[in-house]
């Protein structure tokens, strides 16, 4: 059987009413912070998504969709926990592990773009000639899209 989360009130742990007016505000910074975070990624999803035609442009593409899931994902449960008490790790032992899930995840997916992003530059950089030979191939060839762009599966192209 279910049993609902356990609601610990603030007041229960922290005694000090300053220390908790604190927690509260740490919430709302943390909010600002997230909303500040989705806003830019979306413009950099909009200005993104426009530019695909280099791949460092739609590796960007990429980081901008995962860094928003991250702080979607991640960072509003420390909102939650910290502005209303609540822990949603706390539902149900199918909502911790996908949260569990999902909070690395989306942090290796992230890395893993700036990765590529890395390594796309040095390909760039050190082989100039042909690897703009190669970037420029058309979309369905077999190369390009299974070697120069390990992510293709989320392109629209």
């Amino acid at each position: 059987s279910m049993t609902s989360p356990q609601v610990i009130e603030l007041e229960e742990i922290v005694d000090d009413e300053a220390l908790r007016s604190q927690l509260k505000l740490v919430a709302c910074l943390q909010a600002l912070v997230i909303l500040m975070g989705v806003l830019g990624n979306a413009a950099n999803i909009v200005v993104f998504s426009r530019l695909r035609h280099a791949s460092t442009f739609r590796f960007l593409l990429y980081l901008a969709v995962f860094d928003a899931l991250v702080l979607l994902v991640c960072s509003t449960e420390a909102v939650i926990q910290f502005g209303f008490n609540y822990e949603i790790r706390l539902v149900s032992s199918a909502v911790c592990r996908l949260h569990t899930f999902l909070t690395y995840y989306l942090s290796h997916c992230s890395s893993i773009v700036l990765m590529a992003i890395s390594i796309d530059r040095v390909l760039a950089i050190s082989y100039k000639r042909s690897y703009l030979f190669i970037n420029n191939l058309p979309q369905g060839n077999f190369q390009k899209k299974n070697f120069l762009d390990p992510i293709h599966l989320f392109s629209q192209r």
